[in-house]
């Protein structure tokens, strides 16, 4: 871990994903801190084809001239960010991606990878790199959200406001199912998670407590006007993860 930045875990977790899991289609890294529900990821996620080179998230810019001719985009990793396996092995592939240094900003470095790849930066809108408090209400009604980042502090102790995050959660994030029945769970899950400080990685939280039964059939909308692909290829689930 470092104080700045995580350029060199984020580069560990995606080597590790590499040599590890050689099964899986997606890999999705978020910070210690983001509100994430997996159903409504998997129907973003399913919308796109695996075997391609894809990396989505909320979509930011850098050092962009009204020419063109410098700056680049990045997904930021506080809402998340999630690449197809073909984006990753491109990127163990390639001598320029390496870190700058152990503390260079993760996100804004994967970003500079990506690009020496030639992989767009694809913006979806269900990510969020910020609390529901600053996006337009009209805005959040228009698609199911994915992930927003940060959990509810306390104003007096900033101390992780376990109720207000899960109204947070359920509010924002919790698909048509029954509230009820992700409360305990959530609240579980929520409390065992550490002070916020670092980047999460590959596989932390991968249970959530908003899984309905039949999840892994979830279809292929897209958010935001994009058409869902024809050729999205095989639906799948949380084990493709």
């Amino acid at each position: 871990n470092q104080k700045k930045g995580h350029c060199a875990k984020t580069d560990a977790i995606l080597k590790y994903f590499i040599k590890y899991y050689d099964e899986k289609k997606w890999i999705v890294i978020v910070d210690d801190d983001t509100l994430l529900s997996v159903p409504n990821l998997m129907k973003v996620l399913n919308s796109y084809n695996a075997s391609e080179f894809h990396y989505i998230g909320e979509r930011y810019g850098y050092g962009h001239r009204a020419s063109g001719s410098s700056g680049y985009d990045y997904i930021t990793m506080g809402g998340g960010v999630a690449l197809t396996r073909p984006a990753v092995l491109g990127r163990s592939k390639c001598l320029r991606c390496v870190c700058p240094s152990p503390d260079s900003p993760d996100d804004m470095q994967l970003g500079i990878w990506m690009r020496h790849l030639g992989v767009e930066a694809l913006d979806e809108a269900g990510f969020h790199q910020s609390e529901p408090n600053n996006y337009h209400k009209t805005q959040l009604d228009h698609y199911q959200p994915v992930s927003f980042h940060r959990f509810e502090k306390s104003p007096t102790t900033r101390e992780i406001d376990f109720e207000a995050t899960l109204k947070t959660y359920n509010d924002f994030l919790t698909p048509h199912t029954s509230q009820s029945q992700s409360t305990s769970k959530f609240k579980s899950t929520l409390k065992s998670t550490s002070n916020p400080t670092s980047t999460g990685t590959f596989g932390e939280h991968s249970e959530t407590p908003d899984q309905p039964s039949g999840w892994e059939e979830v279809g292929r909308e897209r958010t935001k006007g994009h058409p869902a692909k024809e050729d999205a290829g095989t639906r799948f689930g949380k084990d493709d993860l």
